[in-house]
């Protein structure tokens, strides 16, 4: 008889079945757990990629020609005129010899009005009046001496009434005078000066001359003796201009226009100018006098971040002669655009966005860029979701002229990245995530031209000192070429415009 206690064969091997299916079934079910447990808390962390090797930035920035013209207002070249010719010539006590007629003396003496200026081209033209009087004295062989004057005095002996004549009574005469005006090299102004014209203001007997005691017509002879006296003091004017010195004034500015000037939140431009070239000096029409010159600067223009610190600035050096356009310029610059800055423009567009691939999906995060120093970009992404930890991307900038667009159309995964995706996740890498990236990595340059136009054009509009202003706009502005180095993403930018300074108290 069996014993109750030991099962039959047929039930040992049933429950042996049942025991080895609920094995088999909870090992299935405990790996499908494990395996979907594992990829929604897979974390991949690929080791950051090494910097490659150091390639050469762009080559050496090029010398650009900045054209600017130069205004210098003030009124110091007229009144150093005004103060180097007397207001008062001659003397009409003083008896001058007649050079044709036997016996008859004369004496001559003027009061001027102040300068008029006229400019034409380079040409100044400076005209007065002349308020004159003229005495005439006759001995003839066999008779008294008679005297005579204009405007009229007296016929015979001493003259009476007061030693100047009211100048409304006096005939008057303009005179004008002409001269070049040009910049040394050393920056000191040429003139030279000379009695272009002499003659009656009208051609009325307000305006002549007459001895009626002897029936002599005086004027021109006086407006002779009045022309050598005026022709004494022309060498002394040339002398006294060129004292006018220019070079503690442009030495200022010269100074002031190495800049750093502000051009936003954070970025200096300067300018480095290195020497300069002038064109023809001319003179501006308006009030007072103006010197216009156009000189063009060679600079080397750069866009920085770093704040400014002391700057060396080269001596005002000699200047060259040449041709320089009036104030318009093409200058190439350089920038230095740090990468937390780009970093901030692709983390607008890229932060939040999602990607799927067969139910398991990826969100990005935080986006970091920064250079590997062999002008290429690594971009780094940390991603949640059903994978987890941070990928690393690679591309070269380029600029596509199409869209006017710095791109990384050539980014890829980076081989450490690929491969470990590659064994744990490979559905990542079919997300279309590299694709959007591709895409949406770039940085139009359309606005940020425009703006950086618009920075520049008010950098070209600032007072440099007590009596000096700088002003033009930027008309253009392009880029040139760039290159990814380790901390900065470095851009060359042409530039076209005009520019003006202003000197003086105008």
């Amino acid at each position: 008889m069996d014993s109750p206690d030991v099962p039959d064969g047929g039930t040992r091997r049933t429950r042996v079945l049942r025991i080895a299916s609920a094995l088999l079934v909870g090992g299935l079910i405990a790996a499908g757990l494990l395996k979907v447990a594992s990829e929604r808390g897979l974390r991949v962390e690929p080791p950051t990629p090494i910097p490659g090797a150091q390639v050469p930035s762009l080559p050496e920035l090029p010398s650009s020609d900045l054209n600017l013209t130069v205004v210098y207002r003030g009124d110091d070249l007229l009144e150093g005129l005004e103060a180097s010719v007397p207001v008062r010539l001659g003397d009409v006590e003083t008896r001058h010899e007649h050079p044709s007629i036997p016996g008859l003396r004369y004496a001559f003496e003027a009061e001027r009005d102040s300068f008029e200026l006229t400019v034409s081209g380079d040409t100044i033209q400076l005209s007065t009046v002349l308020h004159y009087q003229g005495r005439g004295w006759y001995d003839p062989a066999f008779l008294p001496e008679v005297t005579g004057s204009c405007p009229f005095r007296a016929v015979t002996g001493p003259a009476p009434g007061p030693a100047v004549p009211p100048t409304s009574l006096r005939p008057r005469a303009r005179v004008t005078f002409t001269t070049p005006l040009s910049l040394e090299a050393d920056w000191s102004l040429s003139t030279r000066i000379s009695v272009a014209a002499l003659e009656p203001l009208s051609t009325g007997e307000r305006d002549r001359c007459r001895v009626t005691q002897f029936q002599l017509d005086l004027t021109d002879w006086l407006l002779t003796v009045a022309r050598m006296g005026l022709e004494e003091w022309t060498g002394e004017v040339d002398r006294q201009v060129a004292d006018l010195d220019l070079r503690p004034a442009i030495e200022e500015r010269w100074t002031e226009l190495h800049g750093p000037f502000p051009v936003a939140d954070g970025l200096w431009l300067t300018l480095a100018p290195e020497g300069v070239r002038r064109g023809r000096l001319r003179l501006e029409e308006g009030e007072g006098a103006a010197l216009r010159l156009p000189i063009s600067l060679q600079v080397r223009p750069q866009l920085t971040t770093e704040p400014p610190g002391s700057t060396e600035h080269a001596p005002l050096p000699l200047l060259d002669g040449g041709t320089v356009d009036d104030g318009g310029f093409r200058v190439v610059g350089e920038g230095r655009l740090p990468y937390p800055m780009l970093s901030e423009f692709l983390a607008a567009e890229l932060e939040g966005r999602e990607f799927t691939e067969r139910g398991r999906t990826i969100r990005l995060e935080r986006v970091m860029l920064r250079g590997l120093g062999d002008g290429r970009l690594l971009l780094e992404l940390d991603v949640e979701g059903d994978l987890r930890g941070r990928l690393f991307l690679v591309g070269t900038p380029r600029h596509d002229p199409d869209t006017n667009q710095i791109r990384l159309s050539d980014l890829k995964v980076h081989v450490a990245t690929r491969n470990l995706l590659a064994q744990v996740a490979a559905w990542a890498l079919r997300t279309g995530l590299v694709g959007d990236l591709r895409e949406r990595a770039r940085w139009p340059l359309d606005d940020v031209l425009t703006q950086g136009t618009l920075t520049v054009g008010d950098a070209l509009n600032r007072q440099l000192g007590p009596e000096t202003w700088l002003s033009g706009e930027v008309t253009a502005m392009e880029l040139i070429d760039l290159v990814a180095t380790g901390d900065a993403l470095v851009v060359r930018v042409g530039l076209e415009g005009s520019a003006r300074v202003e000197v003086g108290d105008g």
